[in-house]
């Protein structure tokens, strides 16, 4: 795909980029007056700022659970290559008495069997601080 600076499509990330820009003076600062060789938008740096993003969104789930309880909402299913994957979403009430629901991620499992799930579950919540013990619900 074409994302080049005059593209009518630039791909998803550079369109957000020009939107972030629109919506903040700083932002558009930074990238309008950034050195020709560091504009940040290669490939490789948009996966990072992509991860990084992601990394910042589940810390901020996390914080806003704090050390309540919460329901996971979980589904299987399998992708294009015939992997199996594990999608999981939390459930909590937040410090301010608010319904909500969270995407926490997508992994891959060897097999959609209760007992993988389970395991996959588990590794997941624990690489994110949190305890199969904090569920109330599925």
């Amino acid at each position: 795909s074409d994302e080049s600076h005059d593209s009518l499509f630039k791909g998803q990330f550079l369109e957000l980029i020009d939107t972030l820009k629109e919506a903040n003076l700083d932002i558009a600062s930074v990238i309008d007056y950034a050195p020709g060789n560091n504009f940040m938008i290669a490939p490789k740096i948009q996966k990072d700022i992509a991860a990084a993003c992601a990394c910042e969104i589940t810390r901020q789930i996390l914080c806003d659970i704090a050390d309540g309880v919460f329901c996971v909402l979980i589904d299987e299913s399998g992708d294009v290559a015939g992997r199996e994957q594990m999608i999981v979403v939390l459930r909590y009430v937040n410090s301010e008495g608010l319904l909500k629901e969270r995407f926490l991620g997508i992994v891959s499992v060897k097999e959609t069997s209760a007992k993988s799930l389970k395991e996959a579950l588990e590794k997941m919540l624990s690489i994110n601080g949190l305890s199969l013990s904090s569920i109330r619900g599925q």
